[in-house]
């Protein structure tokens, strides 16, 4: 029978709350299915850090080849802005507003004009923005106590080597 981690997990605090029941007597029966649970605990953990290692290898290959494919997206739409580029200045040197070819129809266009700032902006059309310096507030809490903000619990993490 295999069980899961977390059954695994729930048979080690069953042992633990059998042996207090006990008055800390291991008796052969409890020895022998913490050698079972030793056993199957180290196998599952095994098994999970198979498929993890195969996972990582997995992720890696699928970030290169989405990095490749992304450094290919851009060549191609550089090449496709400087193709663009090179029709608009050919159309604008002839005059020409429009052409009709075989595979499509170009046409010169005009964007929205932009918006030039050519003095000082009224507190009205101004946006602040407030960030909090979470570093700086890190670093006062270390050297004191701060009235606004403490350290809260830190969190778990799993580090595989």
């Amino acid at each position: 029978m295999s069980l899961s981690l977390y059954d695994i997990g729930q048979e080690w605090l069953d042992l633990e709350s059998a042996l207090m029941d006990s008055g800390g007597e291991i008796t052969e029966e409890l020895e022998e299915r913490m050698g079972e649970l030793m056993t199957s605990e180290v196998g599952k953990i095994n098994g999970y850090l198979a498929v993890r290692a195969n996972l990582k290898m997995l992720q890696e290959g699928a970030k290169a080849e989405a990095d490749r494919l992304a450094a290919k997206s851009r060549a191609a739409a550089n090449a496709i802005a400087r193709m663009e580029s090179r029709l608009l200045d050919h159309m604008t040197l002839r005059g020409e507003s429009e052409i009709v070819a075989d595979l499509g129809k170009i046409k010169v266009m005009k964007a929205a004009a932009p918006v030039e700032i050519t003095g000082d902006v009224p507190e009205e059309f101004q946006k602040v923005t407030v960030t909090t310096d979470k570093a700086g507030i890190k670093q006062a809490l270390k050297d004191g106590d701060l009235p606004f903000a403490k350290f809260g619990e830190p969190t778990k993490y799993l580090r595989v080597f």
